[in-house]
């Protein structure tokens, strides 16, 4: 499962549409399957979900449902957030350093070569050091790709925003103050953009959190991308530590894969959070911490001990007989599906 399932899922085209579809009980406990653009890619064995591929087609976003049965746990993927920051001044560097810590795919376009070296200081995993209008024209994004203006000058912002308003994105973002940004929206009208697009830029950028330095602009920036792409309909991503974790593993060692598929009440993480544990207790992503990650944790090197593929698992966050300082007081309900890879 490890060759063929993980690598055929670090493979994809995360620009596309992916669904994966786990059932999660029953007899045929532990079959996956993959469509991609409806079609089905991938599937584990010929079995119940190969045999219900028009009920898997109209599944959207992450959630449980039955299938003959047996239910089955199905998500959404998603590939890493992609941040375009036009303009490496002193925020777009502060909000390079900030997203390549929250795991974005940072992109940097800077006309000027010194501030473009400083991106790549700044962390960002891509630099384009060109004239704005011409790298945004060449550059292809996706309905997930985020872009924030955030040039020296006002020029420079129309030429961005003129390019970024013709492609597919989720969230668009000009630093600019609000008398600017009046003038800017009548600009955008005026040369036949729609109100639509127009109204959908984030202009002044960033939640009003009263941010006044380079680092709390990014913060509040941050937190726009965040809220905004969380509006949306839920996703799953596969994290890239679970990925390098699997594929660095020795050919045959085993592994626990955890996923979150149900999540009732107040919660540290939704459904659709992984983690993966290794046959020495080492461990990949998280599903919270705290004691529920340690009780996944044992029953992983159990089920490995005892040789079995797959379990549920419920985790009360807050029982009677435990208090806040044992470390679980969310409160709510998480289940989690445990299957061996290997």
């Amino acid at each position: 499962m490890r060759m063929a399932f993980f690598e055929f899922l670090s493979r994809l085209d995360m620009q596309k549409k992916h669904l994966t579809v786990t059932v999660v009980s029953g007899p045929e406990a532990g079959e996956k399957a993959v469509l991609s653009e409806d079609t089905c890619v991938y599937c584990s064995k010929d079995g119940l979900l190969a045999s219900h591929l028009p009920q898997l087609r109209s599944l959207e976003g992450i959630g449980l449902t039955t299938i003959n049965g047996q239910e089955v746990f199905y998500e959404q993927l998603q590939g890493r957030p992609k941040l375009v920051i036009c303009g490496g001044g002193h925020v777009g560097l502060a909000l390079t350093r900030l997203c390549a810590f929250l795991k974005y795919e940072v992109t940097v376009i800077e006309d000027r070569p010194h501030f473009a070296e400083e991106a790549k200081k700044a962390g960002a995993e891509h630099v384009i050091c060109d004239d704005f209008a011409h790298a945004l024209r060449a550059f292809q994004s996706d309905r997930g790709t985020c872009f924030v203006v955030m040039t020296r000058g006002h020029r420079y912002d129309m030429d961005c925003l003129r390019q970024v308003l013709s492609k597919p994105r989720s969230y668009v973002g000009l630093m600019a103050s609000k008398s600017r940004t009046d003038m800017i929206s009548q600009t955008l009208r005026s040369e036949g953009f729609s109100e639509d697009a127009v109204k959908g830029i984030c202009m002044p950028v960033g939640l009003a959190i009263g941010s006044e330095t380079p680092e709390e602009i990014a913060v509040s920036v941050a937190a726009q991308i965040i809220q905004t792409l969380s509006a949306g309909k839920r996703r799953s991503q596969l994290p890239r530590e679970i990925l390098k974790m699997v594929s660095g593993g020795a050919a045959g060692s085993p592994f626990v894969l955890a996923t979150i598929i149900r999540r009732t009440g107040s919660g540290p993480r939704n459904a659709g959070t992984k983690m993966l544990i290794s046959a020495d207790g080492q461990t990949a992503g998280t599903i919270g911490g705290g004691c529920s990650e340690a009780e996944v944790l044992r029953i992983a090197c159990q089920m490995l001990s005892d040789g079995e593929c797959c379990r549920r698992h419920v985790i009360n966050l807050r029982p009677a007989d435990i208090s806040e300082e044992d470390g679980m007081a969310c409160g709510g309900q998480i289940e989690i599906f445990l299957e061996v890879v290997v």
